[in-house]
């Protein structure tokens, strides 16, 4: 199925040709050049153009699993921030945002809710501390041509035991 059978009704020229890259991604160039190229549109494609909700519900999922929200998060794959505004609203306090695009992570930057933007690729090794965070979320990332299972090792390696990690897999 290509990109342009899977772009909704209404959505504008320019979100609807970045859409149809997202769906069409055959490498990590291209991968890396549709991030820089959507930074600055991403939030509102994904809301409202496509009704986006899995950074509402991986952040929900998380919440409903932990009880002490002061403990440091990471959102991985923070993209623009769309997730971590979603754990502020359940009162998580701490949170840090990991992401390979520097464009993405200055418009998360803009919302003013994580203590540290750090700038990394999931599909290597991170040079953060073992057991660094309490809990994790991960929401968009675990998708086609993005990030697969084997950087599931690392993440684990990062969040302290007995910790949480909420994460979706977008498979189609």
């Amino acid at each position: 199925m290509s990109g342009s059978s899977r772009i909704p009704d209404g959505v504008d020229g320019k979100a609807a040709d970045l859409l149809k890259r997202a769906y069409d991604l055959k490498s990590d160039d291209e991968t890396h050049a549709l991030y820089r190229d959507w930074a600055d549109t991403y939030e509102d494609t994904m809301l409202l153009g496509l009704g986006y909700l899995s950074p509402a519900l991986v952040s929900d999922a998380l919440a409903n699993h932990v009880q002490d929200k002061s403990a440091v998060t990471i959102d991985i794959g923070c993209g623009t921030g769309l997730a971590g505004l979603a754990l502020t609203g359940h009162g998580f306090k701490i949170i840090e945002g990991l992401d390979y695009k520097a464009e993405m992570l200055e418009v998360a930057a803009g919302h003013g809710i994580y203590g540290n933007l750090i700038e990394a690729d999931l599909t290597k090794p991170l040079g953060l501390p073992s057991a660094s965070y309490a809990f994790a979320m991960c929401s968009g990332s675990f998708t086609h041509c993005n990030v697969g299972p084997a950087a599931l090792r690392e993440i684990f390696r990062l969040v302290l035991q007995g910790g949480c990690f909420a994460f979706s897999v977008y498979a189609g």
